[in-house]
């Protein structure tokens, strides 16, 4: 089960637009995670979690291999290494406004995205 923690205070997050609002934030339950070494920066997320490559291409972290570059905020970063971590709760962002991306450890991600018809993703 997927739980939605609404953003009803009007938080923002850096994105590489400028601050931007989202929708709330998703515990997506207890995960596998990895962590993603760059030379300088580092993110301890999901295999599946989307970073964005030096042309702005989504990739699975899971899909990276060393020499890949990836887009981040101080600028292109070589990947060092991707190597299993711990498995644990995860949290992904809803709908960051604009394009969908935002820093995450200075890490240009991508985040969930709903389409939905009523104000909530929880069964009753």
């Amino acid at each position: 089960m997927v739980d939605l923690i609404k953003n009803n205070i009007g938080l923002e997050i850096l994105t590489d637009t400028g601050w931007s609002k989202f929708d709330g934030v998703l515990d997506k339950g207890i995960q596998q995670t990895a962590v993603l070494q760059l030379n300088s920066l580092y993110i301890n997320a999901t295999l599946d979690h989307e970073v964005f490559t030096s042309n702005l291409v989504k990739k699975l972290i899971k899909q990276l291999r060393p020499g890949d570059h990836i887009h981040t905020k101080i600028g292109i970063q070589r990947v060092v290494s991707v190597k299993l971590s711990r498995i644990e709760t995860v949290y992904d962002l809803l709908n960051v406004h604009h394009n969908r991306r935002f820093y995450a450890n200075d890490i240009l991600c991508s985040n969930c995205e709903f389409v939905i018809n009523d104000e909530t993703l929880i069964a009753p």
